[in-house]
């Protein structure tokens, strides 16, 4: 039996002097809600206003599917390599390919959790069991790109795409790497002008 039929079956086994009574409960429930209604819409006035916000923006980029959600494999390395405060290992390539822009150049800032020995640095994530290492981002020229700048502006070239470009590697912090998962999480925002 479904809540309807459910429902009409219990309707039909309240007697009729119940009946009237429920009716004439329910008539009074909504002529009271209904003057609640009345006095409200009444108490606003007739000069009521209306205010509507929004904002009126360029269109941005569309960016590769590829490059959503992107995994960066830094590779496997020794704690040989990071023996020395600032050893690091092999850096790794990765791009962000953007089409569809609208505007003349796209500049990167990379957010997220900064190591605590260097706030340019990213810091492994909780789960992660090696010690004594971050991540170290870098631009398209092999310099630093510290977390929250303003990675250099790239250029939309006259079909409205662009490509920026970076490394990343794993960085010493202490000198005194251990071994164990090195794994790390960055968002990026991408500013149009």
């Amino acid at each position: 039996m479904n809540f309807h039929q459910q429902y009409l079956w219990s309707l039909k086994m309240i007697s009729k002097f119940r009946m009237k009574k429920f009716l004439y409960t329910v008539f009074y429930i909504i002529n009271f809600i209904t003057g609640v209604f009345f006095i409200s819409d009444a108490a606003l006035g007739a000069g009521s206003d209306l205010t509507l916000k929004g904002t009126v923006i360029e269109q941005g980029c569309d960016i590769s599917i590829d490059d959503f959600n992107k995994i960066v494999n830094l590779g496997d390395w020794s704690t040989r390599d990071m023996t020395r405060p600032g050893g690091h290992t092999e850096p790794v390539n990765f791009a962000f390919r953007l089409s569809g822009c609208a505007a003349s150049g796209v500049t990167l800032t990379f957010t997220g959790h900064a190591d605590p020995a260097d706030s340019g640095l990213l810091a492994l994530s909780d789960e992660s069991s090696a010690t004594g290492v971050a991540v170290e981002i870098m631009n398209a020229a092999h310099r630093r790109q510290p977390l929250n700048e303003k990675a250099q502006r790239v250029t939309v070239d006259d079909e409205g795409n662009a490509v920026l470009s970076f490394t990343a590697r794993y960085l010493s912090v202490g000198g005194n790497a251990t071994p164990g998962s090195a794994d790390a999480d960055s968002e990026f925002t991408l500013t149009y002008d």
